[in-house]
């Protein structure tokens, strides 16, 4: 498992040295109440690419998914985020994202949502990265 290193920058805004995260990581001395608001504030005021990836451990196409991001990971260390949302442990997170199947991207740029997909092969996600890179 990949080491991730945090450094806490005045309250919740925080550097990120590894592109791959589960949100209990990025945030971890959130309540769960406040989470969803951490996480909109969080992208608002985050210039990086930030992909959410919404999805459960039950699902079949999330754990294909899983493994397509982990390239993806790897290709582009560093020049993006990508925050793993379980949809069971993390439910009013989720809800607040209006989405109905998984697993589901949703990519952020500049504190706005720019695109959303379904599964998808890597190749389309990495079109999708790069053109909003």
């Amino acid at each position: 498992m990949k080491k991730l290193l945090f450094t806490l920058v005045m309250s919740q805004s925080f550097f990120i040295q590894a592109t791959l995260i589960n949100l209990q990581e990025l945030f971890p001395t959130t309540t769960s109440s406040n989470l969803a608001n951490t996480l909109k504030n969080y992208l608002q005021t985050n210039n990086k690419l930030i992909v959410l990836k919404f999805f459960a451990h039950w699902c079949s196409p999330c754990r294909s998914m899983h493994q397509i991001i982990e390239k993806i990971e790897e290709h582009f260390q560093n020049k993006i985020t990508i925050i793993n949302i379980d949809i069971e442990k993390y439910r009013a997170v989720s809800n607040e994202y209006n989405f109905s199947k998984i697993p589901t991207l949703i990519f952020y740029k500049n504190g706005k949502e720019q695109q959303r997909i379904n599964s998808t092969t890597k190749d389309t996600i990495i079109k999708i990265i790069n053109a909003l890179l």
